[in-house]
């Protein structure tokens, strides 16, 4: 919370003497529920806790001009199980590349 820097002890233990702390305790949320609920602070500031939610759409029926253009949203596949049949996606991998892919890019291409 704080660092003293001094050029005697005495002057140290002083200074430290004069540091005043003030803390504010925030909620534990201790599950999701309790993060997602309405009364519930950001965890992180400017970032919903709830940042996006979606029913699953299937089929090549669907109307996608009937999603309304602020409810798009892109996002990167970052896994596929196909025993479980399920796909996670991230937003965020969109916006910083993984060091792996940095990496990558700045490799020498042989020839």
């Amino acid at each position: 919370i704080a660092i003293v820097a001094a050029d005697t002890e005495e002057h140290a233990r002083a200074a430290a003497e004069a540091v005043k702390v003030d803390i504010e305790e925030l909620p534990a949320y201790m599950n999701a529920m309790d993060a997602k609920a309405e009364d519930a602070i950001e965890i992180h500031p400017g970032t919903p806790n709830v940042f996006y939610e979606t029913n699953c759409i299937k089929g090549p029926e669907f109307d996608w001009d009937s999603v309304p253009e602020n409810q798009m949203v892109d996002a990167k596949i970052t896994a596929i199980d196909e025993e479980k049949k399920k796909i996670s996606l991230s937003i965020r991998a969109l916006l910083a590349p993984a060091a792996e892919e940095v990496a990558e890019e700045a490799a020498p291409v042989e020839e």
